[in-house]
C-alpha cells in the first residue's frame, strides 16, 4: 500500500505491535521530504534525513521520499530521490525467517527491472527488541553471501545488509532535541525496553523478568563471541533459553551442548537450570539407553567439575534432546546479583570439558554403533 497521506501511530504505551512500529517509521520517514526542511517540522525533517542517510550509508541531500507499507509483505519500502530503494524489515520481538531479506530484495529488483527502473538497493533490518549478536552476525553473513554469489558479475547495485539495533535508533532519534509528542513517545518506549533489559545488573536474579533475562543473555552472548562463538538465545512461553554451539562426537551425529534455561517468573529458581544435553542419536527414542562406556566417561566428567553441584539424571526429558545432568538455578546463579564475568568463566571451562569428553567418546567402538542407529 502506497502511503499517500500521513498516518500517526498510536501511543506505544497502548500498542507495542510491529504494525504500530511500521506506522511510526513511515510517519517519521514522511518528514524527510524537502517540503519540511523549513518551518515547524524542520527538526523532524533533520532527524528523518539522518535516519535515511544511516540506512543508505551515504551523506546525501534528501529531496523526495515515497513510502509503501506491506507491499508484497515488505514492512516498509522507501524510494528516496528516485535513486535509492530502501527495504526495511522491522521487528519488535520476532526475527527473520525463510530468507525474508533476500526474497524481498529479489522481489524489489524484479519489479524495478520490469518497469525499467534502476535503483541502488539498500536492505535494512531494524530490531527494537533484543536479539543475540550471533544471530545478527549470521543474518548478515547469509544475506551478504547470497547477494554476492548471485550478483557478483552483474552491474546490479545492492549494498551489504544494514542492521540497526535499538541503541542505534536511539542515537539517531535523540541526536537533536525535539518537542514532538509522537517522536518522544517512541523514544520513551525504547528507553523503557533498555531499562528493563538492564535490570539484571542491579536486581537479584529472582527479581529479573523476561527483559532482564534477555539483557543477561545478550551480555553473555557478547562476551562469549570471541571465547566460545555461536551462542544463541531464544524465547519460549515460560522464559528464555541460551544455548551453546553443539560439540560433535567425531564419526557420529551425536552432539553435546550446554543450555541455560531461565523462567521469567521464577522467584525460587525452581525452573531455572543449567542443562548438560546430548542430541542427534536415537537416544531421542525412549528405548535407547546410553552405552556403559559413555556413562562411565560422563560420570568422570561430572565428578571432576568444580563449582555448583551437578545432578545426574536417570531418565531423559524432551523430544529433541536428552538432558543427562543439570545444575539447579539457585546453585548456579545464587540468589543475589549475578557476576557475569564469573558465569562466562564457568561456561567456557565447562565447554572445554565437554569438548574433551566428546573427544574421548569419539575413540570408543560405541561411536560407530551409535552412528548406525540414525
Amino acid at each position: 500500500m502506497k502511503i499517500t497521506e500521513q498516518e500517526k501511530p498510536k501511543s506505544f504505551c497502548d500498542d507495542e505491535s510491529e504494525r504500530n512500529q511500521d506506522i511510526f517509521l513511515s510517519w517519521l520517514l514522511w518528514y524527510g521530504k524537502e517540503e519540511y526542511a523549513e518551518g515547524k517540522f524542520s527538526i523532524l525533517h533533520s532527524i528523518a534525513c539522518n535516519l535515511i542517510q544511516v540506512m543508505i550509508g551515504e551523506t546525501i541531500e534528501v529531496n523526495t521520499v515515497k513510502i509503501w507499507r506491506q507491499k508484497k509483505n515488505i514492512d516498509l519500502l522507501a524510494i528516496v530521490n528516485n535513486q535509492y530503494a530502501i527495504i526495511i524489515e522491522d521487528k519488535t520481538e520476532t526475527s527473520t525467517h525463510d530468507d525474508q531479506l533476500f526474497r524481498y530484495t529479489e522481489s524489489v529488483l524484479s519489479d524495478n527491472q520490469k518497469k525499467g527502473k534502476i535503483y541502488n538497493i539498500r536492505c535494512v533490518y531494524y530490531k527494537s527488541g533484543n536479539e543475540s549478536l550471533s544471530n545478527l552476525q549470521n543474518m548478515e553473513r547469509t544475506y551478504n553471501g547470497k547477494i554476492y554469489e548471485k550478483y557478483k558479475n552483474t552491474d546490479t547495485h545492492i549494498a551489504p545488509l544494514k542492521i540497526l539495533t535499538r541503541s542505534d535508533m536511539l542515537k539517531i532519534l535523540t541526536s537533536t532535541v525535539c518537542g514532538n509528542d509522537t517522536l518522544n513517545d517512541y523514544i520513551a518506549y525504547l528507553h523503557e525496553i533498555e531499562r528493563l533489559s538492564n535490570l539484571y545488573k542491579e536486581r537479584k536474579v529472582t527479581q529479573w523478568g523476561s527483559r532482564a533475562w534477555e539483557g543477561f543473555c545478550m551480555e553473555i552472548d557478547n562476551k562469549l563471541a570471541e571465547l566460545c562463538p555461536k551462542w544463541d538465545h531464544q524465547k519460549y512461553n515460560g522464559g528464555i533459553e541460551l544455548s551453546l554451539k553443539s560439540i560433535a562426537i567425531r564419526n557420529t551425529n551425536v552432539k553435546f551442548f550446554l543450555q541455560i534455561k531461565g523462567d521469567k517468573k521464577d522467584e525460587k529458581l525452581q525452573g531455572t537450570r543449567v542443562l548438560f544435553c546430548i542430541k542427534g542419536v536415537k537416544s531421542i527414542a525412549k528405548d535407547w539407553k546410553m552405552p556403559k562406556e559413555w556413562k562411565t566417561a560422563i560420570t568422570i566428567f561430572k565428578t571432576g567439575m568444580e563449582g555448583p553441584k551437578i545432578i545426574p539424571l536417570k531418565y531423559y526429558k524432551d523430544n529433541d534432546k536428552k538432558t543427562f545432568a543439570y545444575i539447579k538455578g539457585k546453585d548456579f546463579f545464587g540468589t543475589e546479583q549475578v557476576d557475569v564475568a564469573e558465569i562466562v568463566y564457568k561456561l567456557v571451562d565447562w565447554h572445554k570439558k565437554l569438548q574433551a569428553l566428546a573427544k574421548e567418546l569419539s575413540k570408543t567402538e560405541v561411536a560407530n554403533q551409535c552412528n548406525n542407529q540414525q
